[in-house]
């Protein structure tokens, strides 16, 4: 059966075509002696050549088809039978590159793998051929996922699916490296991770504020019994009671000061983050609930540097009390220093990152809290919160847009549909029930606008 387009022959009776007019070459071999899924015999290996270039995918093809005969000449098995096996083959393959010291991050593998075999095995058994995986086959993951994880976890998950079978089916011996494509289905990709409701931030809030006390009191000391980021370690034994501090505070403050702003992580914090010199205080207040109640708080004007996504942009935000209490405590308040800084240590003065912030936001939330509905506590829930709950309260989703350095395409098609039946908004959009007998409701429309 003729295979695509420009088929051209290749070493060792192989050869290679286009899968599209004008598209890379891909390479592909018949070998009749190997035992195939179905257990009889011929086994037909395809890859992607990752070049346009003939005279470069001749070459390829040849030093494909000289590997495949070394591992027939060595006893490889050329062909691994189930998706089971695939994982199987993977994860023994890095772990012996742990026991070489090649990587050390056991722990990642055992948790990749360990995912994919159960997630494998719910949506297809872990005994299924890997050739007859198709496109709807992979299709199908997306959607199932999506129901119990956030998207930007399904996405992770995604990237390294099409890894283990795209980049090392062929190492392990798969008959076929199936050309599926792991982009979310559009009804997804619109959708945002869920956020913290009203009754959730105030318990959050309340614990941030007692995070932040030393839990021995007598010896005004921190103490804990987990670590950061290796879930499961045993307390450790020895805590830098200055960086635990400045960890605990600035965790407390860049949460607060996210779900106050709706910025970006990387806008307040790390490289990209805020100087002093584009926080400048307003002589004006705001009305906000930053989590004790509506306040008339004092407001900020920030200047989000051109390097951020989406370039710079300017706003007001109600954190002037939250910058003053970091003013306040802080050794770099020049400036040109990071608002987020580090405080000791080799890298004082450096930005802070949010590697520091996830550990202990986790630990408040989860630990803390109590709320392990959401798999991830990551700084974006603060953002999603503020952009949710601005909506919520009847905001322009222009004005949201521009405050948030988004498009207002983009804000109307992931948040505004979680937003229609608010009090504010129908307030807004049926606005002749606030008309009385006094005029029409175009007089009462011209008189509040009059009015701001």
């Amino acid at each position: 059966k003729e295979t695509g387009f420009d088929k051209t022959p290749a070493a060792g009776g192989t050869y290679i075509y286009r899968g599209k007019e004008g598209g890379n070459f891909y390479w592909q071999a018949w070998l009749p002696d190997e035992v195939n899924a179905k257990g009889g015999k011929g086994v037909r290996i395809r890859k992607s050549l990752k070049t346009k270039d003939l005279r470069t995918a001749l070459n390829r093809a040849e030093d494909e088809w000289i590997d495949v005969r070394a591992q027939l000449k060595a006893g490889i098995r050329i062909e691994v039978k189930t998706l089971g096996e695939v994982v199987d083959a993977f994860y023994e393959a890095n772990i012996s590159r742990v026991r070489s010291d090649e990587i050390r991050d056991a722990a990642r593998i055992e948790q990749m793998c360990g995912w994919m075999r159960k997630h494998f095995s719910v949506l297809y058994g872990l005994n299924k051929p890997i050739s007859s995986m198709d496109q709807a086959e992979w299709d199908r993951y997306a959607p199932y996922r999506s129901q119990q994880v956030s998207i930007v976890t399904v996405k992770g998950e995604l990237v390294a699916i099409r890894g283990l079978i795209a980049k090392h089916g062929m190492r392990f011996g798969a008959p076929l490296v199936p050309l599926f494509e792991t982009k979310l289905p559009k009804h997804l990709r619109s959708r945002r991770p869920d956020t913290f409701n009203d009754d959730e931030w105030i318990q959050i809030v309340k614990a941030l504020d007692a995070y932040v006390i030393p839990e021995d009191t007598k010896t005004n000391r921190f103490t804990r019994d987990w670590a950061p980021n290796h879930p499961g370690r045993k307390k450790p034994t020895f805590i830098d009671q200055d960086l635990e501090e400045a960890n605990r505070k600035m965790t407390r403050w860049f949460a607060l000061i996210l779900n106050a702003t709706g910025c970006r992580p990387h806008e307040i914090v790390g490289p990209q983050g805020l100087t002093w010199e584009n926080a400048v205080a307003l002589d004006q207040k705001i009305k906000f609930d930053i989590g004790y109640g509506v306040e008339n708080l004092g407001a900020t004007r920030l200047t989000i540097k051109e390097k951020t996504k989406t370039g710079s942009r300017v706003l007001a935000a109600p954190i002037s009390s939250l910058l003053n209490e970091i003013r306040s405590w802080s050794r770099f308040t020049a400036p040109g220093d990071f608002v987020f800084a580090v405080q000791t240590g080799v890298n004082r003065g450096k930005p802070w990152s949010q590697g520091a912030f996830r550990p202990h936001f986790k630990h408040i939330v989860q630990d803390i809290v109590g709320i392990t509905r959401l798999e991830k506590p990551v700084p974006y829930l603060m953002r999603h919160r503020f952009i949710t709950e601005r909506l919520r309260r009847g905001a322009s989703p222009f004005l949201v847009a521009k405050t948030v350095g988004n498009s207002q395409a983009v804000i109307e098609a992931t948040y505004f549909h979680a937003s229609l039946v608010s009090p504010d908004v129908v307030d807004e959009i049926y606005v002749d029930k606030k008309a009385d007998d006094s005029g029409t409701v175009m007089d009462w429309f011209n008189e509040t606008q009059k009015s701001g």
